[in-house]
């Protein structure tokens, strides 16, 4: 039996929360999300830094409350740090055809 993958983060506040990655259906919302988002980024050039760091939470949250519906934006951008961000997000949108992919 093959089961879903997870991993387990802990939350700047002791919390360890459980992630999966995303469905096919999840990463299409997440790939729609983000364009929309890049969009709303590049007309607003002058707030660019703190707009990009707030994308970076709503990504986040987006991804955790996949698997953690209660899981609120505040959460996001206070309990989850550069560190951790780059593994959930490198988790949860895996490409199961990374490597056939490379192969071709």
């Amino acid at each position: 039996m093959i089961e879903p993958k997870t991993i387990e983060v802990k939350l700047l506040d002791g919390r360890v929360i459980k992630l999966r990655t995303l469905t096919v259906k999840e990463r299409v919302e997440l790939i729609k999300f983000l364009t929309k988002e890049f969009q709303s980024l590049k007309s607003s050039e002058e707030e660019l830094p703190t707009n990009y760091l707030e994308l970076q939470s709503k990504i986040v949250h987006f991804i955790i409350s996949r698997s953690n519906p209660k899981f609120t934006l505040e959460e996001a951008k206070t309990l989850v740090d550069a560190a951790q961000i780059e593994e959930i997000v490198t988790f949860a949108v895996k490409d199961p055809f990374e490597k056939l992919l490379e192969a071709l």
